[in-house]
């Protein structure tokens, strides 16, 4: 359910998310393989949910779909990744704990999947980056 008021900051209308996503939803009929489309997508409902109109499980949906139907991409891994083990938004229903550990394990999976990616096709000195900024070496 949307809620009646949207987020105090709120920077676009709902007709604009909604008409955004469709030429998204568009450019994947069109190109499924194309991971891009997915990732806009999902940046597109993740905005929407921060501005308060629902959850995130839009985005995470659309993630999943993308890992279905794109060959290996990070970015998707990380970004549902992140999805997965953030805390629930203010709007949406706490889960329970076990859905919560479930979300966060599964999350890391991802994120572990992401770095296994990327490290496959990263220079060293963007490893060293990365590891620098997670303080991981």
């Amino acid at each position: 359910m949307l809620p009646t008021i949207a987020h105090p900051y709120q920077i676009k209308g709902i007709e604009e998310y909604r008409q955004e996503q469709a030429n998204w939803r568009t450019m994947i009929k069109r190109d499924p393989k194309n991971p891009e489309p997915y990732l806009q997508l999902g940046a597109s409902l993740t905005s929407e949910s921060s501005e308060g109109y629902w959850c995130n499980t839009a985005a995470m949906d659309v993630y999943r779909e993308a890992i279905a139907a794109v060959p290996p991409n990070a970015q998707i891994h990380f970004r549902l990744g992140v999805s997965l083990v953030s805390e629930p938004d203010v709007r949406c229903d706490e889960p329970d704990p076990a859905t919560r550990q479930a979300n966060n394990k599964e999350g890391l999976l991802h994120l572990r999947k992401a770095i296994t990616i990327a490290s496959e096709t990263a220079s060293l000195e963007e490893l060293y980056q990365a590891s620098d900024s997670l303080k991981i070496r």
